[in-house]
């Protein structure tokens, strides 16, 4: 089925194989992060080269990473009739989330002047 290896891997087998799944699972879970994270850090770094200030080159990140698997989710609904083949969105959506607080967290801390106040 579509979504199969995926759903599998997060969610554990039929057979199973929960050492085998955890594996998957933890793998899987670190693909999603380096996806996230390479698109966090993209929208940052293309923020700050385009020439926008510290807190605008901060919200370009977090939409940049923010984008992804809503659009899984979205796509999987409206182009195939099994729930499961919106399973991988939906796992790229809570590590977005966590992520997306962890950075939103980071680049408070980034954007803020030595007071504690936002800077520019």
């Amino acid at each position: 089925a579509n979504g199969g290896v995926l759903r599998d891997a997060l969610f554990g087998t039929a057979a199973g194989a929960a050492g085998a799944s955890s594996a998957a699972a933890l793998s899987a879970c670190a693909l999603l992060m380096a996806l996230h994270g390479a698109a966090f850090a993209a929208g940052g770094l293309a923020g700050r080269a385009a020439g926008l200030k510290r807190k605008a080159a901060a919200a370009v990140a977090v939409e940049a990473g923010m984008q992804n698997s809503v659009m899984a989710v979205a796509l999987a609904g409206a182009h195939f009739a099994d729930a499961a083949v919106a399973l991988p969105g939906a796992a790229s959506a809570v590590v977005m989330n966590v992520m997306a607080a962890a950075v939103a967290t980071a680049l408070r801390r980034w954007t803020a002047g030595t007071d504690g106040r936002p800077r520019a």
